[in-house]
């Protein structure tokens, strides 16, 4: 029997939730306590930018090289080449998903009294701030672990030693501005990763990307210092 093909029917248990992976980008947004405090102020989400180069390092099979421990792959987003089988594409807008996503999460907090998601600056009409944003990362690897034996390594998979280990990482830069001046006045960095180690027995973990989810983190975490900066700013203006 081809040893290529028996290392696949045990990864088979591994990776069975591949059948349910996402096709599409799905953001939910937080949900925020009522404490939160509000303003009269208006905002406005432009698409970002996207600063990615895309590409595609390393390859999973070298692991089936003997005393090659592992081997790893890394994909700079879901639109490099071998990221999906063409059965799971996966729908991404990198200059519109974040942005509207973002949209949504100001939204929820309720912390400006308007948030409106436009396509075009020339479409603002009446605002006080306008975010922009810049998607730097969306990298997404893969390592497959022989131990060094080749395939008869993954008989140590059923003794609980991982078999894969998943990471997925965003990053996005958020800048505030005031249309009175034109100034940027608060800068904010997403950074969010979330690493997965697959095992043969018990995983209960999706193996799919996570890129919606811990933007959902990482925008929670900007609201709130948004929140911050400017209740302080609001504070020292009065004061003067």
């Amino acid at each position: 029997m081809n040893i290529r093909f028996l290392s696949f029917l045990f990864l088979i248990p591994l990776l069975t939730s591949c059948a349910h992976l996402s096709e599409r980008w799905e953001y939910q947004s937080n949900h925020y306590s009522p404490s939160l405090k509000k303003n009269k102020k208006t905002v406005v989400i432009l698409p970002f930018e996207d600063a990615r180069v895309i590409r595609k390092k390393g390859h999973m099979g070298l692991s089936f090289i003997p005393f090659v421990p592992y081997a790893t792959e890394t994909f700079s987003g879901p639109e490099a080449k071998g990221f999906r089988a063409a059965a799971h594409p996966y729908f991404f807008r990198p200059k519109v998903h974040p942005a509207m996503s973002l949209a949504e999460e100001l939204k929820a907090s309720g912390f400006f009294s308007n948030v409106t998601y436009v396509e075009r600056e020339e479409n603002v009409v009446k605002a006080d701030y306008v975010i922009k944003g810049i998607l730097k990362r969306t990298d997404f690897s893969r390592r497959l672990y022989f131990y060094g034996l080749s395939v008869p390594g993954e008989l140590l998979w059923l003794f609980g030693l991982p078999a894969l280990r998943l990471e997925s990482t965003i990053e996005v830069n958020l800048d505030l501005i005031d249309r009175r001046n034109g100034r940027t006045i608060w800068n904010y960095t997403v950074h969010e990763t979330d690493v997965n180690k697959v095992k043969f027995w018990g995983h209960k973990k999706s193996v799919d990307v996570l890129w919606p989810q811990l933007l959902q983190e990482g925008y929670k975490k900007a609201v709130l210092s948004l929140e911050s900066y400017l209740e302080k700013h609001s504070t020292s203006q009065q004061q003067q």
